[in-house]
């Protein structure tokens, strides 16, 4: 590094680069040369303490600065830079060191295999013929985003001759992550909740036959440097502006050198009949620790009336309806997603009852696509009041025949307004996937509140996670939660179905709510 200076007024400030290697590698930064008044604040040589190198960090409990690798990385001779040889123990499951990996469901660590990536497989119970097969985990620490680099968590699965790749599931700190059926090594980046502390891995298999005699497991397991991951918060070319970042699939999707907010390019999605299927696809790294409530903004210009599905990780967070013209639109980044980096992925949804080769004259531009902080984005349901005004919705619907969803502003439970779904009595749902909280000992487990009022004429079955009566005034219903499933999306359903001589029957939802209770397990 070179040398900067600073005018404090008539002091100058001239600070030396650390550059004096001592014990075990560690750079030794000398005291830096000060002309002027030496209690003047000093700058820094750079944007890195004592003016450490890249994936150093800076220690100054001696008195003297010392630079040493970050955690996770190390030199390989003398004065070489710090470079990466973290992650998990025992990638290769050659039981070194012994008792690396913590197996669990009769799953275990056989060094006597011979896998394609290297000697050594975690090797799945093949007992358990319809239920999980086991897998293993392991914690060890992780650099701060700060001192490290962009990494990806690379799986490489086994298979032997006549069996089925198995299906794999990863948590992360606690997040569940589903790779799905591997069959090649799969590569995920890490999020920021991937950095920093010490991280849990946590790999499993779910359920697949077994042929008779086959053998399946996972032959590697590493953390490895990976450029081309996103950032934490940071959507790739989501202005469309530039070549990259998105992926364009099915009849009728494309990046448009036109039609974008001010004349430029945007992300287009024009099915020609109802059942074409096209998406626009990125790559997300959402924000966790690195920022508070976040949300997915964009602009959208969508056919009047028509709706757009956004996926996050392969999971509805929601829908857009158009109004045919440009709005600036935020979908809460639910507390499931948070920290992981996950596909991000935009598409029209299907009138309800249209013919699949029916005409779809739909359009919509999508531009401006970028991660902010939201405070309204901080309850773990969205938009549990049913307050929002805006064209889009977390509360994706679905009808089997005549129904529809209005917010209505008349006579709410509290606040300004409250949720309506209604039907002629087939089937109408009101889904939302949201995250139940993680435990907090002493207050209790997750609980379901809500408040609802039911209608009908004629025999209705009303469903929501709480037993539901016909009830003309604003109802309390609870219902606890598993704590077990904080660690992944949780489909949060209401719905009604009319029974013979039924003619109509409305369900009305406020104040929903994921709160701790004492009355619920923990």
């Amino acid at each position: 590094m070179g040398r900067r200076g600073a005018a404090f007024g008539v002091v100058v400030v001239v600070v030396a680069a650390c550059g004096v290697y001592g014990e075990d590698s560690d750079r030794i930064a000398p005291a830096p040369e000060v002309k002027g008044d030496a209690s003047t604040t000093l700058e820094a040589s750079s944007s890195r303490p004592c003016g450490c190198g890249p994936h150093e960090t800076c220690d100054e409990s001696s008195g003297a600065p010392v630079c040493s690798c970050a955690t996770g990385y190390t030199r390989a001779d003398e004065g070489a830079p710090c470079a990466w040889t973290g992650g998990p123990r025992d990638p290769g499951f050659q039981n070194d060191p012994a008792g690396a990996w913590t197996t669990f469901d009769g799953a275990t660590v056989d060094p006597s295999i011979a896998g394609r990536v290297d000697p050594g497989i975690l090797r799945f119970n093949q007992t358990l013929l319809s239920s999980p097969q086991g897998g293993a985990e392991q914690s060890f620490a992780m650099p701060a985003y700060a001192d490290a680099e962009p990494f990806a968590l690379v799986v490489s699965p086994f298979c032997d001759s006549g069996c089925n790749f198995p299906l794999i599931t990863v948590h992360l700190d606690g997040r569940r992550h589903s790779l799905g059926r591997i069959t090649a090594p799969s590569r995920t980046c890490l999020g920021d909740r991937g950095y920093g502390g010490v991280l849990r891995l946590r790999l499993s298999a779910g359920s697949v036959a077994f042929p008779s005699g086959a053998m399946m497991g996972l032959d590697n397991v590493a953390i490895e440097p990976a450029p081309d991951c996103p950032l934490p918060g940071v959507v790739v070319n989501g202005d469309f502006e530039s070549t990259g970042g998105w992926v364009a699939s099915g009849e009728g999707a494309e990046v448009t050198l036109s039609g974008g907010t001010g004349g430029g390019r945007a992300g287009r999605l024009r099915p020609a009949k109802a059942c074409d299927a096209p998406t626009l696809a990125a790559t997300l790294s959402v924000p966790g620790a690195s920022m508070a409530n976040p949300a997915l903004r964009f602009t959208l210009r969508g056919t009047t009336g028509d709706r757009m599905a956004v996926e996050v990780g392969g999971t509805s967070i929601g829908a857009a309806t158009g109004k045919n013209v440009f709005e600036t639109l935020n979908a809460c980044l639910p507390e499931w997603s948070r920290g992981l980096t996950l596909p991000l992925r935009f598409s029209p949804i299907r009138a309800n009852g249209a013919a699949c080769d029916a005409p779809n004259d739909a359009e919509f531009l999508i531009d401006d696509v970028e991660v902010v902080s939201d405070p309204t984005c901080a309850d773990l349901v969205d938009d549990g009041g049913f307050e929002r005004t805006s064209s889009f919705s977390p509360w994706r619907t679905s009808f089997s025949g005549m129904g529809s969803f209005v917010r209505e502003r008349s006579n709410p439970r509290s606040g300004a307004g409250y949720g309506v779904l209604q039907s002629d009595c087939s089937s109408a749902s009101l889904t939302q996937m949201v995250t139940i909280p993680d435990p907090a000992p002493g207050m209790g487990g997750p609980q379901l509140r809500y408040w609802y009022k039911a209608f009908q004429s004629g025999p209705v079955k009303f469903s929501g996670p709480a037993e539901m009566a016909p009830a003309s005034t604003w109802t309390l219903a609870t219902a606890c939660l598993d704590p077990k499933a904080s660690d992944r999306p949780y489909s949060l359903s209401f719905s009604l179905l009319g029974d013979t001589g039924c003619t109509s029957a409305s369900l009305h939802l406020d104040d929903v709510a994921i709160v701790h209770d004492r009355s619920c397990p923990e």
